[in-house]
Protein backbone atom coordinates (compact mmCIF):
# COMPACT_ATOMS: atom_id res chain seq x y z
CA UNK A 1 0.00 0.00 0.00
CA UNK A 2 1.25 3.67 -0.79
CA UNK A 3 0.98 6.81 0.58
CA UNK A 4 0.10 10.24 -1.66
CA UNK A 5 1.38 13.03 0.10
CA UNK A 6 -1.79 15.40 0.15
CA UNK A 7 -0.68 18.12 -1.87
CA UNK A 8 -0.48 15.60 -4.86
CA UNK A 9 -4.43 14.65 -4.62
CA UNK A 10 -6.37 16.92 -6.74
CA UNK A 11 -8.55 19.67 -5.35
CA UNK A 12 -7.05 19.17 -2.15
CA UNK A 13 -7.90 22.47 -1.01
CA UNK A 14 -11.17 21.98 -1.69
CA UNK A 15 -11.10 18.59 -0.38
CA UNK A 16 -9.58 18.38 2.59
CA UNK A 17 -9.87 21.66 3.81
CA UNK A 18 -10.59 20.74 7.28
CA UNK A 19 -7.28 18.82 7.13
CA UNK A 20 -5.63 22.40 6.30
CA UNK A 21 -6.98 23.82 8.96
CA UNK A 22 -6.16 21.19 11.85
CA UNK A 23 -2.19 21.37 10.39
CA UNK A 24 -2.38 25.34 10.59
CA UNK A 25 -3.99 25.95 14.20
CA UNK A 26 -1.46 27.23 16.66
CA UNK A 27 -3.25 24.40 19.53
CA UNK A 28 -1.27 21.59 17.40
CA UNK A 29 2.20 20.64 16.53
CA UNK A 30 3.63 22.46 13.39
CA UNK A 31 3.97 19.50 10.78
CA UNK A 32 7.47 18.64 9.94
CA UNK A 33 9.01 19.45 6.26
CA UNK A 34 8.44 16.80 4.10
CA UNK A 35 12.48 16.92 3.43
CA UNK A 36 13.51 17.16 7.15
CA UNK A 37 15.47 14.50 9.00
CA UNK A 38 16.70 14.61 12.38
CA UNK A 39 19.65 12.73 13.20
CA UNK A 40 17.60 12.09 16.61
CA UNK A 41 14.86 10.50 15.39
CA UNK A 42 14.68 6.58 14.35
CA UNK A 43 16.12 5.59 10.82
CA UNK A 44 12.25 4.45 9.76
CA UNK A 45 11.10 7.73 10.72
CA UNK A 46 13.39 9.78 8.41
CA UNK A 47 12.30 11.97 5.53
CA UNK A 48 10.52 9.92 2.64
CA UNK A 49 12.97 11.25 0.07
CA UNK A 50 16.06 10.80 2.50
CA UNK A 51 18.36 8.89 0.24
CA UNK A 52 20.68 7.54 2.73
CA UNK A 53 20.67 4.02 4.79
CA UNK A 54 21.93 5.57 7.84
CA UNK A 55 21.04 8.77 10.34
CA UNK A 56 22.75 12.11 9.13
CA UNK A 57 25.02 13.63 11.87
CA UNK A 58 23.45 16.87 11.25
CA UNK A 59 19.46 17.56 10.37
CA UNK A 60 19.86 17.38 7.14
CA UNK A 61 17.39 18.65 4.10
CA UNK A 62 16.54 16.65 1.12
CA UNK A 63 14.73 18.73 -0.88
CA UNK A 64 15.07 17.90 -4.63
CA UNK A 65 15.16 21.79 -5.35
CA UNK A 66 18.28 22.06 -3.09
CA UNK A 67 19.79 18.75 -4.47
CA UNK A 68 19.67 19.76 -7.89
CA UNK A 69 21.82 22.55 -7.00
CA UNK A 70 24.37 20.32 -4.88
CA UNK A 71 25.91 16.99 -4.90
CA UNK A 72 23.21 14.75 -3.92
CA UNK A 73 25.94 12.89 -2.69
CA UNK A 74 26.35 14.45 0.67
CA UNK A 75 24.25 15.78 3.77
CA UNK A 76 23.13 18.88 3.68
CA UNK A 77 22.24 20.78 6.93
CA UNK A 78 18.38 21.82 7.54
CA UNK A 79 18.56 25.90 6.87
CA UNK A 80 15.87 26.40 9.10
CA UNK A 81 15.59 23.42 11.51
CA UNK A 82 13.89 25.50 14.38
CA UNK A 83 11.10 27.22 12.16
CA UNK A 84 10.70 24.91 8.79
CA UNK A 85 7.50 26.69 8.06
CA UNK A 86 9.59 29.97 7.16
CA UNK A 87 11.89 28.00 5.18
CA UNK A 88 11.64 28.41 1.32
CA UNK A 89 11.76 24.81 0.62
CA UNK A 90 9.08 23.55 3.37
CA UNK A 91 6.26 21.44 2.42
CA UNK A 92 4.36 19.70 5.10
CA UNK A 93 4.63 16.05 5.70
CA UNK A 94 1.15 14.74 5.32
CA UNK A 95 -0.05 12.00 3.86
CA UNK A 96 -3.14 10.11 2.71
CA UNK A 97 -2.72 6.25 4.13
CA UNK A 98 -5.88 4.47 3.50
CA UNK A 99 -9.19 5.27 1.92
CA UNK A 100 -12.58 3.79 2.64
CA UNK A 101 -15.91 3.35 1.25
CA UNK A 102 -18.87 2.46 2.75
CA UNK A 103 -22.07 1.96 1.07
CA UNK A 104 -25.84 2.74 2.61
CA UNK A 105 -28.66 0.27 1.78
CA UNK A 106 -29.99 2.61 -1.26
CA UNK A 107 -26.15 2.82 -2.60
CA UNK A 108 -25.10 6.50 -1.46
CA UNK A 109 -21.12 6.21 -0.73
CA UNK A 110 -19.55 7.73 2.48
CA UNK A 111 -15.83 8.14 1.60
CA UNK A 112 -13.18 8.09 4.57
CA UNK A 113 -9.54 8.81 4.69
CA UNK A 114 -6.90 8.12 6.98
CA UNK A 115 -4.43 11.17 7.15
CA UNK A 116 -1.06 11.09 8.69
CA UNK A 117 0.98 14.05 9.47
CA UNK A 118 4.53 13.81 10.86
CA UNK A 119 5.05 16.34 13.58
CA UNK A 120 8.12 16.72 16.36
CA UNK A 121 6.90 13.97 18.80
CA UNK A 122 5.93 11.37 15.74
CA UNK A 123 2.73 10.97 13.90
CA UNK A 124 -0.46 11.93 14.07
CA UNK A 125 -3.43 10.76 12.75
CA UNK A 126 -6.79 11.99 11.34
CA UNK A 127 -9.82 9.83 10.56
CA UNK A 128 -11.64 12.36 8.30
CA UNK A 129 -14.81 12.07 6.22
CA UNK A 130 -14.40 13.22 3.24
CA UNK A 131 -18.38 13.20 2.21
CA UNK A 132 -19.03 15.44 5.08
CA UNK A 133 -15.66 17.13 5.44
CA UNK A 134 -15.26 16.72 9.17
CA UNK A 135 -12.72 14.98 10.60
CA UNK A 136 -13.73 11.99 13.32
CA UNK A 137 -11.61 11.14 15.47
CA UNK A 138 -7.14 11.93 15.58
CA UNK A 139 -4.37 9.94 17.37
CA UNK A 140 -0.86 9.89 17.73
CA UNK A 141 1.80 7.66 17.62
CA UNK A 142 5.57 8.10 19.35
CA UNK A 143 8.28 7.81 17.22
CA UNK A 144 9.62 4.53 19.32
CA UNK A 145 6.05 2.31 17.80
CA UNK A 146 6.97 -0.28 15.41
CA UNK A 147 4.51 -0.65 12.33
CA UNK A 148 2.65 2.89 12.65
CA UNK A 149 0.68 2.69 9.59
CA UNK A 150 -0.35 -1.12 9.96
CA UNK A 151 -1.43 0.00 13.85
CA UNK A 152 -3.06 3.36 12.21
CA UNK A 153 -5.03 1.08 10.06
CA UNK A 154 -6.47 -1.03 12.38
CA UNK A 155 -8.03 1.79 14.72
CA UNK A 156 -9.32 3.34 11.25
CA UNK A 157 -11.01 -0.22 10.27
CA UNK A 158 -12.59 -0.38 14.41
CA UNK A 159 -13.75 3.33 14.13
CA UNK A 160 -15.82 3.14 11.02
CA UNK A 161 -16.91 -0.84 12.59
CA UNK A 162 -17.83 0.68 15.76
CA UNK A 163 -19.27 3.87 14.20
CA UNK A 164 -21.82 1.73 11.12
CA UNK A 165 -22.42 -1.43 12.34
CA UNK A 166 -25.10 -0.76 14.60
CA UNK A 167 -26.92 1.56 11.98
CA UNK A 168 -29.43 -0.39 9.98
CA UNK A 169 -29.31 1.52 6.82
CA UNK A 170 -25.31 0.19 6.17
CA UNK A 171 -24.33 -2.33 4.48
CA UNK A 172 -21.72 -4.63 6.75
CA UNK A 173 -19.36 -5.05 4.47
CA UNK A 174 -16.59 -2.66 3.65
CA UNK A 175 -15.14 -1.90 0.47
CA UNK A 176 -11.90 -0.81 1.09
CA UNK A 177 -10.30 0.97 -2.07
CA UNK A 178 -6.25 1.30 -2.76
CA UNK A 179 -4.97 4.19 -2.42
CA UNK A 180 -3.22 4.32 -5.79
CA UNK A 181 -6.81 4.95 -7.20
CA UNK A 182 -6.73 8.44 -6.25
CA UNK A 183 -6.32 11.25 -8.81
CA UNK A 184 -3.50 13.08 -9.00
CA UNK A 185 -3.08 16.58 -9.36
CA UNK A 186 -0.89 18.18 -13.13
CA UNK A 187 2.57 19.22 -12.82
CA UNK A 188 2.19 22.30 -12.79
CA UNK A 189 -0.31 21.89 -10.06
CA UNK A 190 1.97 20.57 -8.07
CA UNK A 191 4.21 24.03 -8.10
CA UNK A 192 2.17 25.44 -5.66
CA UNK A 193 3.60 26.01 -2.35
CA UNK A 194 1.64 25.24 0.62
CA UNK A 195 1.27 28.68 2.13
CA UNK A 196 -0.35 29.49 -1.34
CA UNK A 197 -2.74 27.00 -1.32
CA UNK A 198 -3.99 27.50 2.41
CA UNK A 199 -4.14 31.52 0.92
CA UNK A 200 -6.66 30.07 -1.52
CA UNK A 201 -8.86 28.73 0.60
CA UNK A 202 -9.96 31.85 2.14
Amino acid sequence: MKSVLLFNIENYVTDYSPVLEYMINPLFLTPRCLHYTSGKDPIEHASVNYPFANLPTRNSCSSSARLAQVSMNKIWSCPESSSQPSCGYYTADVHEVFVSSLFDAVGSEIVYSLIKIRNKHGYSYLIYNKTKKIITQTYIFEYAHDLIDDKAIEIFKQHLKESYDSVSSFIPDYVFTPIETTNLVSQNQKENSFLLSLVSTE
